[in-house]
Formats: C-alpha cells, sequence, structure tokens
C-alpha cells in the first residue's frame, strides 16, 4: 500500500521509533536457548490499544531454574502469565535507559524443560497526530536467534491507511483487519512495524418506503406485470386496488404494457428508472437523461424514458397518488422499523468493504411494498461524483397488522444479494467490450432457466451468477457450510450450474488480495472460467489455489 500525505506524520513516527523499542532480553548467565517470541496487538476503535507477548525458551543448563529475568527499554507490564494461566510475582529494578523484570516462577523448569511466559501489557493510548491519524510504530530486539513473530489486528471501525513492511500475510473478517509477520532471526537483528490507521466515516443507511418506486410499482401493478402482482401483502394490496383500480386503463398503464411488449420493460427496468428519478408528481431526474451512464439499463434509451415520465407524471395527478401514499405513512413506518429490527441483529456491511474493497458514499434501502418476493440492487454515479448504493427489497410475510416482516431465514440471503448486486451490475454493464458476447452467449445456453426468471438481457445473467456467487462466499464465512452449500444447490437447480466452479475461484480471489485487491482487478478471471466453461470444460478441472477449499468438485459436466 503506498502512504497517503504523510508528509505531516513522518517526523512524529521517527520520533515515536527511538521510544518504543520495547527488546527481551535474557538474564546474563541465564542458560537458556529460545524458541519463539511471538507478539499480539490490537488496536481499538477509542485510540488505545491491547498488546501482550509469549516467550517459548528452553532450560539449557543443568540447573532447575526458579526465576526469569527479561529486559525492556519501557514500562508498560501489567502482568506476567506461565503456560496455565496463573499470574506470576515479580519485580522491576530500573537502570540506566533499561528496565529489569525478575519474574518467580510456580512451577520451577527443569533442565531441558521448556518454559512459556506470557507477558500482558497495560491498555495504552495509541499516538495520534492531528489530522486524527493514529500512528502505531515500533522496534523489537529479539536478541538471540529465535522464530519471531507479530499479530496486529485493526478494529473494524478503524480504516487502515499505510503500512510498512509487507506482511507476511493480511487477512480480515467481522472483527477487524490482521496483519501478520513471521521472521526467524538471527541474534540481534530487529525489526521494525509501522501502521497508519483512522477512525472510519460512519456510513448512513437511508430506510423507508420510496414514494417514486412506489409509484412505477403501481402503474405496472395495474398493467399486469406479473413481479408486481404477487399479492404478498393480501390487506394493503385490497386499498391500493380499491383507490386505484378505476385506472387500469390510464395512458400510463397502457405505455407501460406497450413498453413491455416493445422494449422489456418489465421485472426490474422499472426500478432502474425509480432509483434515477426524483419524487412524484414532479418526477425530476437526478442526472441527465440525455446522456445515460455506462451501467444504465440497456432497454432503457433518452426517448423512451421521456415519454414514459410524460405518462407517469400524469397518473401521480390524475390519481391522487401522493395523497393515497401519505395516508399510509404510519404503514410505512411498521414496514420499516420491521426491518430495522432485523437489521440491527447483523453487522454485514464491513464484509462488503473487505471483499468488494471499497465502500460506496451512501447506503439506500428501500422497501417495495408492491414488490412481492421480488429484490433488486443498484450502484448510481451522480452528478457531483458521488456512489450511492441503492437495494430494493420486495415485502412479504405481514405481521398482525399487514405490513411487511423480515425474519433473518430468508432475509439475510436477499440483502446480500441485492447490495452485491449494487456492485457487481456496474461492473459488467461498464464493460461490455469484455463482457457482452460472454453474456449473450450464456443466455443462449441457459435459455430456458432465463426466460422462465425474466433474465433475458446479457449483462443480467452475468450479474445473476456473480452476485449469487459473492452471497454464498459471505455464507460460508458468517453462517458456516452448511448453509452456503445448501444454498449453492439450491442455485443450481433453478438454473445456475456453473456457480459452484465460480464460487471456488471467489475463493482465490479473497485468498489473493494483494494481487487482486478490488472485485474490478478480478473481473478479467471470472471472464476466463466461464469462457472455459462455454467451451465445454468441466467445472471441477478449472484450477483453484485458495487456501480453504470449501466446496469439493464434482464430475458432471455443463449442462447446457
Amino acid at each position: 500500500m503506498k502512504p497517503k500525505k504523510l508528509n505531516c506524520t513522518i517526523n512524529i513516527i521517527a520520533f515515536l521509533m527511538i521510544f518504543s523499542m520495547g527488546a527481551i532480553y535474557a538474564k546474563p548467565g541465564q542458560k537458556i536457548e529460545y524458541i519463539s517470541q511471538a507478539v499480539h496487538v490490537d488496536l481499538l476503535s477509542d485510540g488505545t490499544m491491547n498488546s501482550y507477548t509469549i516467550i517459548r525458551a528452553i532450560n539449557i543448563s543443568e540447573k532447575i531454574l526458579h526465576e526469569y529475568t527479561f529486559m525492556s527499554s519501557i514500562n508498560t507490564l501489567k502482568a506476567v502469565l506461565d503456560e496455565e494461566g496463573n499470574e506470576l510475582e515479580y519485580s522491576v529494578q530500573q537502570e540506566p535507559n533499561i528496565f529489569k523484570f525478575t519474574v518467580q516462577l510456580k512451577n520451577p523448569v527443569e533442565p531441558n524443560e521448556e518454559l512459556t511466559i506470557k507477558t500482558v501489557d497495560k491498555n495504552r493510548k495509541i499516538s495520534q497526530h492531528q489530522d486524527g491519524m493514529y500512528i502505531y510504530s515500533k522496534t523489537h530486539i529479539p536478541g538471540p536467534d529465535l522464530r519471531f513473530s507479530e499479530e496486529i489486528r485493526i478494529h473494524p471501525e478503524l480504516e487502515l491507511v499505510w503500512f510498512s513492511p509487507k506482511p507476511t500475510q493480511k487477512t480480515s473478517d467481522k472483527q477487524g483487519t490482521v496483519l501478520s509477520y513471521t521472521y526467524d532471526f538471527k541474534a540481534g537483528e530487529a525489526f521494525k512495524v509501522r501502521i497508519l490507521c483512522r477512525p472510519k466515516e460512519k456510513k448512513e443507511m437511508q430506510i423507508k418506503v420510496n414514494p417514486t418506486i412506489e409509484l412505477l410499482s403501481l402503474i405496472h401493478h395495474l398493467a399486469g406485470g406479473n413481479q408486481y402482482n404477487e399479492g404478498l401483502l393480501p390487506e394493503y394490496l385490497s386499498e391500493v386496488d380499491h383507490y386505484f383500480g378505476h385506472l387500469k386503463n390510464h395512458q400510463a398503464v397502457k405505455f407501460a404494457q406497450k413498453c413491455r411488449i416493445q422494449h422489456q420493460i418489465n421485472g426490474d427496468a422499472p426500478m432502474a428508472l425509480a432509483v434515477y428519478t426524483g419524487p412524484p408528481p414532479a418526477l425530476e431526474p437526478r442526472i441527465d437523461f440525455s446522456y445515460l451512464p455506462k451501467d444504465f439499463d440497456p432497454r432503457w434509451d433518452p426517448t423512451l424514458i421521456k415519454d414514459y415520465l410524460k405518462h407517469a407524471r400524469s397518473f401521480a395527478v390524475d390519481s391522487r397518488f401522493m395523497e393515497f401514499h401519505n395516508q399510509h405513512k404510519h404503514f410505512h413506518e411498521q414496514a420499516v422499523a420491521n426491518l430495522k429490527e432485523m437489521l440491527t441483529q447483523e453487522h454485514f456491511f464491513q464484509w462488503y468493504h473487505d471483499f468488494f474493497g471499497y465502500y460506496p458514499d451512501h447506503f439506500n434501502l428501500y422497501i417495495g411494498l408492491l414488490n412481492g418476493s421480488c429484490n433488486y440492487g443498484y450502484a448510481l454515479t451522480l452528478p457531483e461524483g458521488q456512489v450511492e448504493f441503492v437495494s430494493i427489497l420486495g415485502a412479504r410475510r405481514p405481521d398482525i397488522n399487514g405490513a411487511p416482516t423480515y425474519p433473518k431465514s430468508w432475509f439475510l440471503p436477499v440483502i446480500i444479494h441485492e447490495f452485491c448486486h449494487s456492485y457487481i451490475n456496474p461492473l459488467t454493464i461498464s464493460q461490455p467490450e469484455l463482457s457482452k458476447e460472454l453474456g449473450e452467449s450464456l443466455l443462449v445456453s441457459h435459455h430456458d432457466q432465463m426466460i422462465q426468471k425474466g433474465y433475458n438481457v446479457w449483462n443480467v445473467i452475468l450479474n445473476e451468477y456473480m452476485v449469487r456467487a459473492c452471497t454464498i462466499r459471505f455464507l460460508v464465512q458468517y453462517e458456516g457450510q452448511t448453509t452456503a452449500t445448501q444454498m449453492m444447490e439450491q442455485d443450481k437447480k433453478i438454473g445456475f450450474p456453473a456457480i459452484e466452479g465460480l464460487v471456488q475461484l471467489l475463493e482465490e480471489y479473497e485468498n489473493s488480495r494483494t494481487k487482486y485487491p478490488h472485485i474490478k482487478s478480478f473481473l478479467p478471471e471470472i471472464i476466463k472460467y466461464f469462457e472455459s466453461y462455454l467451451a465445454g470444460s468441466r467445472v471441477d478441472s478449472l484450477p483453484i489455489t485458495g487456501k480453504n477449499k470449501s466446496f469439493k468438485r464434482t464430475n458432471k459436466k455443463r449442462v447446457s
């Protein structure tokens, strides 16, 4: 990683290094052969740190060892423990530029027996620059020949900005990011590690019932669109039909039917337009629809959008849509409350950052009351350059008041899936030269299964494959192998026969993040995988180099 704006911090780091040389030595005369020294550090979100060190050595003298002495340039010691976790008594003697610690062993160490000592440091503040950057800098001088390791865990609420040197291993999970260093030191060799991190900017999520989404869903509900007529909230749907049923022959409804037949404006296409459009009745564009971004749904064009919104504005006024919407404010609040109740139980946003390589500027989560079991995800690049992620969740399983509920059993995979769409969809549609031909070939090979699901555009099948594989990788990490395998087998049955090999390939991505820092850098490997698949290669013949072979390969050939 490259440092960011380090001009004001380098001198501080150099200054701190002088005073942070926590070195451990054997007492002169002690006949001890050192095996290893393992340092563990936790950098916490409140700007403090905890650390401990485990020392392993062998008593190579002919005498029983009753005490152990070590030295350090700083005195931050809180406790000393033996291998069984017993706290040991110790004394401290300050000498010029050094502290000498003498530990009384509860269990004397016989000749040729191994000694294990754990030294626990006091919780202490991490040095912080005036710009808010935390600075961890330490020089270790282990002394004799030994196996040295240091593991530094950075709290998930801290952003890792820069580090040196390159770690032996870098991993991330919901507990944070871990930098691991391992060396075989010769006597006198030193080791320096420097880390810059800072508090992460809090990402606020907006959760609501969006009137634009409801308006366009309503128009397609009246137009007879299958995905907007599942009827999974019967009480609410009855109110909708009672209020709007007389408008089934409105020009906006007829135009929606025409768009479905002539332009395939069905499924998520109305939602793809809704997220780029302001509230009714004005329905002001949030971007210039004369110049659609590369990742805009290809079923739309500027002329079609202009005509569609003209009819939608007319419908919003003629139907007095906003009156109905505002009358259901309490119902909307109950739906949002039910969703928030589930969200507070799960912490998955760190996974998005770790897996895909970045955070968006905004998360927006909208409940689509007429979307039934259908859910959609988008990434919007707005004129000011900000990236906004939108997930539209369908509504079902009403509570006693008729409001939708979101039990974990179905909701967790859904929301992971939909926010993955926000990362994946722009990736494929923005590079048609790389993936369009491939997507069209996949559509041909999966024709029957995809048509049944309404996946009839080249980028949609690629998106679905990649999103489903990413969701399974999440389940492997957070819900366990059994749940992940069940999801993968279900995806195979509903028409994604190449999903297993893709899941395996993403495991390679997870274990090679130095080479592939974000999902975009790995896209060429995914393209190669599908090209090999379409050429007739067996899924099980593809290379996997990840550490944890989560899924066993099968001997099934491609299913067309």
